[in-house]
C-alpha cells in the first residue's frame, strides 16, 4: 500500500490482486493457492484409490496410505502423513473439502502461506500421533485432524489478538466455539468418526499458532 508507481500497468490474466498466480481451464481461472492445491491433491488421491481414471478400484492402494496402528508400530511412520490425503467415500472428501475451502483462504491470508501449510500438515500429523499413542482408531484416514487444526489456529489467533481486533476477535471466537461444538456433537453421534483426531488437531493448531505466529500490535 502506498508503494505503487504512477502509470504502472499490470498484465491481466496472469496474477490476481494479491499477486497469486492462477490456472486457466476453459473460461475459468482457478487461483493457485495452497488451499486449492491441497484440495486438488486430495481429489487426485481419492481418484487414484477409488478407481477413477480407468485404473480400477484397488483396496491395496488405499491400505498402503492410510493410518494402520499396527503397521505404524512396525516403522511405517509415513502413514501418519499420507493418511491426511485419503478419504473413504464421496461424502467424506466432500465435507473435508468444503470445510477447507471455507477456512483455508482466510487462514492462508492470516498466517501466510508457509505458516499455513505447516499448521495444516503438522496439526494433522500430531492428531494421528495422538490417536496412535492412545491406541485409538486402529484404522483411520482423512483430513479432519488438519481442518480441526485450522479451527484451533483461528481460535488462538483471535484470543491472542483480541485487544487489537476487538469485536472481530469476539465474533471469531464465537464462530470457532460453535463450529467445534457442532462438529464434536456430530462426531459423537456418528459411528466411525475419530473424535480423538479432531481434538488432537484442534489443540495442535492452537499450539502451533501460539508458538509460531506473530502477535498483532496496534499502529497508526
Amino acid at each position: 500500500q502506498g508503494g505503487r508507481r504512477r502509470g504502472a500497468r499490470v498484465k491481466r490474466g496472469t496474477i490476481s490482486a494479491q499477486g497469486i498466480k492462477s490456472l486457466r481451464i476453459g473460461n475459468t481461472r482457478i487461483p493457485l493457492t495452497a488451499t486449492n492445491l491441497i484440495i486438488a491433491t486430495n481429489v487426485f488421491v481419492y481418484a487414484l484409490t477409488k478407481g477413477i481414471f480407468g485404473i480400477g478400484e484397488s483396496r491395496s492402494r488405499l491400505n498402503a496410505l492410510m493410518k494402520v496402528n499396527s503397521l505404524v508400530a512396525r516403522g511405517q511412520v509415513y502413514r501418519l502423513f499420507t493418511s491426511l490425503f485419503c478419504h473413504g467415500s464421496v461424502s467424506h472428501i466432500a465435507i473435508n473439502s468444503f470445510s477447507l475451502y471455507n477456512m483455508g483462504p482466510s487462514a492462508e491470508r492470516t498466517l501466510g502461506r508457509g505458516r499455513y501449510l505447516f499448521v495444516y500438515f503438522a496439526s494433522g500429523v500430531l492428531a494421528n500421533m495422538f490417536t496412535y499413542a492412545a491406541s485409538a482408531s486402529p484404522y483411520s484416514l482423512g483430513a479432519s485432524g488438519s481442518t480441526f487444526g485450522l479451527i484451533g489456529a483461528f481460535g488462538m489467533h483471535f484470543y491472542r489478538n483480541k485487544d487489537v481486533l476487538g469485536a472481530q476477535a469476539q465474533a471469531g471466537l464465537e464462530s470457532v466455539k460453535r463450529t467445534v461444538m457442532i462438529n464434536l456433537f456430530y462426531g459423537m453421534s456418528s459411528p466411525g468418526i475419530d473424535n480423538g483426531a479432531h481434538v488432537g488437531g484442534l489443540v495442535a493448531g492452537a499450539l502451533w499458532v501460539y508458538l509460531l505466529a506473530p502477535r498483532l500490535v496496534p499502529s497508526r
